[in-house]
């Protein structure tokens, strides 16, 4: 289980954290560094979906009151990048409580799901790389405030994203 905390990617410039993610009665904010993934070879690797400072406001836990993904704020309309390669598995607003979503399939029993978007720029059955961006962050469905939900998926079964990030 994560507790929650600020994220820095390498690879881009800070971005201003925003002021609702403070707000939050879940967020506890420390940084922690981040590296760019390694080689396919090393197994199913993930980037990350938000570049930039990026605050997690609730991590992954099983339990009572079970949280199958990752809550990462950032301002309204912040790109969302696909974190693998993959298929547009879903790209709509029917799955209850996620809003606007996107499930992007490996192809090798891996998903993950991107929820709560403000925008999708992806379609069904589209293919897209690790990198390319598929939304815009947003607080649609039952979020409660401005944040991007990332869940993994093996086998359809929710896995931990943390220990597939760089």
């Amino acid at each position: 289980m994560l507790s929650c905390s600020s994220v820095q990617t390498p690879e881009f410039a800070s971005q201003a954290q925003p002021d609702s993610a403070k707000q939050d009665e879940n967020y506890i904010g420390s940084p922690i560094k981040t590296a760019p993934p390694k080689n396919e070879k090393d197994g199913f690797l993930l980037s990350w979906p938000l570049k930039g400072t990026v605050d997690f406001t609730r991590g992954y836990m099983g339990g009572v009151r079970p949280h199958q993904g990752l809550d990462l704020a950032a301002p309204k309309g912040t790109p969302i990048y696909a974190a693998h390669a993959g298929y547009v598995e879903y790209a709509g607003r029917d799955f209850s409580g996620y809003g606007n979503l996107v499930i992007i399939n490996s192809g090798s029993n891996w998903s993950t799901f991107y929820a709560h978007m403000s925008k999708i720029q992806t379609r069904e059955g589209q293919t897209v790389r690790r990198g390319q961006v598929i939304g815009k962050v947003g607080a649609t469905g039952n979020a409660r405030g401005v944040h991007l939900h990332f869940e993994l998926r093996h086998h359809e079964t929710p896995v931990d994203p943390l220990a597939y990030l760089p």
